[in-house]
């Protein structure tokens, strides 16, 4: 991969990384106005109903942020583009629907089908070897 396909791909994790974060900041801001509403015991319901969603996105939203951190991280030591997995490229098109991809085709189909998953981002930089 050259320089400028791992330029373009670093630019489309931080554009992500920072849509993620203004959804989280937005959805904080939401949570923070229906905690200052006088709420009646009906809107009170429906107000841990509305929690739900609200948590799982902020959930969700961390846990991507978490892989393109490690993206980001790999960029700089090098490693950006390899399987975990089998140690092979990523292909570029895969890479560019996925910037965040730690596994190629092959290795994601096998882990899918032995449901195996992959340890969580912050082992994976543990385990990174430094420049």
């Amino acid at each position: 991969m050259n320089k400028e396909e791992i330029l373009f791909l670093k630019s489309m994790l931080l554009d992500r990384r920072g849509s993620i974060l203004e959804r989280v900041r937005k959805l904080a801001a939401a949570w923070h106005e229906l905690e200052e509403r006088a709420i009646e015991l009906e809107e009170e319901a429906q107000k841990a109903s509305i929690a739900k969603p609200y948590d799982q996105l902020d959930v969700n939203g961390k846990l991507e942020i978490e892989q393109i951190d490690l993206a980001l991280t790999k960029m700089t030591i090098g490693e950006y583009g390899l399987c975990e997995s089998c140690g092979d490229d990523i292909s570029p098109r895969r890479l560019e629907v996925l910037p965040w991809a730690r596994l190629c085709v092959e290795c994601a189909r096998d882990y899918e089908k032995q449901k195996i998953t992959l340890p969580r981002t912050t082992e994976a930089v543990g385990v990174a070897r430094l420049p």
